[in-house]
């Protein structure tokens, strides 16, 4: 007969499983597994099946898991299998047991071996300690083998081919994000890999540290009114029928002006992650790749609830051309899936490019909000300045900071290079000679310049 939690809670422990941790989670499966291979081969069966330990929140990230998605007794097993599988495969040891008539593993623990992963459990290993031998009970469960059953279609399982076309070997396998999230600590984000081509951004400054025109401060304004009401907004009977999926920002402007900066102090606000898309990994010159990266992404994304940011998308977002060849099909047919899944993603998505007019027309439509990023003015530069100066070393009666902001037209990160290189200048003086001079900020900012090519000219008026 199949497990049910009221009767599997009456009855006696073969082994102590009850501390509350992951660990007796792993020890339930166990005990499962060599209770159902005696049971199969007939042996007196003494203490019952084993007690399943209870759901209590706060514990680990997989009971948080099973607890928020309400699981059935059946997705449980099988979520299960699959994580010890993927983490911490000893506890599926009694699976190796032979059947002393074949010398060959019990099939009905539907083992697979896919290459040199070692044994992998399936559906029909979760069918087996959920019901023991009982096909027919196996085939009424058949249904959860499907790509729109639930954990699937949740992501919480991957589905992977079945073997020889046999629905019951389907392997079991975590997805990344949920392996992840249960193997991790929170503090340990998910970072960029070719299958993940994403990675946590975030910054130690404040709102106070980021110096923008009154322009770009009323369109973040909008932006960050968005993520407070959103919710709120969504919930009223009339403004949730007419509100569309998520939010699409572009943010425009030179390198170096704070686009960057301000994703991520608008995930500090607000509590969100924020997830750079690193577009070198997204695309792949094989035809499809691209659109799986993409894929992964936002299936990811979508459920964690993270805003998105498409740092230089212009290089994936640019405009279609004319279709000469198979490859400007493929280039095309990117920005027709970004299009739509950019169009279905219910929550924030920010787009970054240097190159505004780059930007593929029927795509930029799809902006609710564009915020432009301009070169700081001299005002601007000299706020900058007189900050990033502020509580380091003292200036020298030389140093005129009207001057050089007036002189040197410098972005916020270019800035900050100089201000490193200023830093270490000054750290290699005895302590007592540690103040800056006009010298030094010509110097440090004359480095800076020449790396990008520029040089000055120093004005005689």
């Amino acid at each position: 007969m199949g497990l049910e939690q009221n009767e599997l809670d009456a009855i006696n422990v073969p082994r102590a499983v009850e501390s509350l941790s992951i660990v007796a989670e792993f020890e339930w499966i166990e005990s499962l597994i060599h209770f159902r291979i005696r049971e199969l081969c007939e042996d007196e069966l003494l203490d019952g099946l084993p007690k399943v330990p209870e759901l209590v929140a706060g514990v680990h990230p997989y009971f948080d898991e099973l607890i928020e998605k309400k699981v059935t007794m059946i997705e449980r097993i099988a979520l299960a299998l699959a994580f010890i599988a993927q983490s911490a495969p000893q506890y599926l040891d009694y699976l190796y047991t032979k059947n002393k008539y074949t010398d060959q593993l019990f099939s009905e623990f539907g083992l697979q071996h896919p290459g040199h992963n070692g044994l992998v459990p399936t559906w029909k290993t979760a069918f087996f300690l959920y019901s023991g031998n009982e096909t027919r009970e196996h085939f009424e469960l058949i249904h959860h083998i499907r790509t729109d059953a639930r954990l699937y279609l949740e992501r919480m399982l991957v589905m992977h081919t079945e073997n020889g076309g046999n629905a019951f070997h389907t392997q079991l396998r975590l997805s990344k994000e949920l392996l992840h999230a249960w193997s991790y600590p929170a503090k340990y984000p998910m970072k960029a890999d070719p299958d993940f081509p994403a990675d946590e951004i975030s910054s130690p400054l404040e709102w106070s540290d980021l110096f923008i025109n009154d322009h770009t401060r009323t369109a973040l304004h909008e932006l960050r009114l968005w993520l407070r009401h959103e919710k709120d907004m969504r919930k009223h009977p009339k403004m949730g029928k007419h509100l569309n999926l998520g939010m699409r920002v572009l943010f425009f402007g030179p390198s170096g002006t704070g686009k960057t900066l301000t994703a991520s102090l608008l995930g500090k606000e607000f509590n969100m992650p924020v997830y750079r898309v690193d577009l070198s990994q997204m695309v792949s010159k094989w035809i499809g790749e691209t659109e799986k990266n993409l894929a992964r992404v936002f299936d990811i994304a979508e459920r964690k609830k993270w805003m998105l940011f498409f740092d230089e998308a212009d290089s994936l977002f640019s405009k279609r051309g004319a279709v000469n060849s198979s490859n400007d099909r493929h280039a095309n047919q990117q920005v027709s899936y970004l299009l739509q899944r950019v169009e279905n993603y219910d929550g924030t998505i920010i787009m970054a490019t240097n190159l505004k007019d780059n930007i593929d027309e029927a795509f930029a439509r799809r902006f609710q909000l564009i915020v432009e990023f301009p070169m700081p003015d001299a005002a601007t530069r000299l706020a900058m300045w007189t900050q990033i100066l502020a509580d380091t070393f003292p200036l020298s009666a030389d140093v005129n900071l009207t001057l050089i902001a007036r002189d040197f037209e410098l972005t916020g990160g270019a800035m900050k290079n100089i201000f490193r290189s200023l830093m270490l200048r000054i750290y290699d003086r005895p302590e007592s000679e540690r103040t800056i001079t006009s010298n030094d900020l010509h110097v440090v900012i004359q480095q800076e310049l020449i790396k990008t090519g520029m040089y000055i000219i120093r004005k005689n008026y």
